[in-house]
């Protein structure tokens, strides 16, 4: 009896402690089971930690990239703006480059038209002169003729007057 006893005691105090193991094996389990709980609820946590930083990035980038957008547009309608502006006014040198061409093209034709006609009048005086110089040359002319005329014609007398005298004196 003893040695059953002993026996039932043993396997009593084996059996307590099969049940001390397996209850600490099912702790550890049970502490396994919790952590990987939590490090599935971190993981989780983290992935949506994770998403939310990257939704936010995605919304900055979008944010800089609708704001550079915005700033090139402005850029190139500003450059734009002074594309037309720098036309009119290189346009509105050119007309009045134009109108000054037109001005100074019908002040040579005014200057040509009063030159022409001081030509015009200086010819005319100077055809006058050479007209009245003719005159005057053609009625000298005419009266030196008149006086060779007038000389031919008194020597001819003379002439004339010596034969004659020469026939009464013979």
């Amino acid at each position: 009896a003893r040695e059953r006893r002993e026996s039932l005691a043993f396997r009593n105090a084996e059996a307590a402690r099969h049940d001390a193991v397996m209850a600490e094996l099912l702790n550890l389990a049970r502490e396994k089971e919790h952590e990987s709980y939590m490090l599935q609820w971190a993981g989780e946590n983290d992935a949506k930690k994770y998403l939310a930083d990257q939704e936010e990035l995605r919304r900055q980038s979008l944010a800089f990239r609708n704001a550079e957008g915005r700033r090139h547009r402005e850029i190139d309608e500003e450059m734009k703006r002074k594309v037309v502006m720098e036309n009119a006014e290189n346009e509105a040198i050119a007309a009045a480059c134009q109108r000054d061409v037109q001005q100074y093209k019908s002040d040579c034709a005014a200057r040509d038209r009063a030159s022409f006609c001081l030509r015009g009048k200086e010819h005319f005086s100077t055809r006058l002169k050479e007209e009245n110089d003719r005159q005057l040359r053609l009625d000298e002319e005419h009266e030196s003729h008149l006086l060779d005329t007038a000389a031919w014609q008194d020597v001819n007398e003379y002439v004339e007057e010596c034969k004659r005298r020469k026939r009464l004196s013979l």
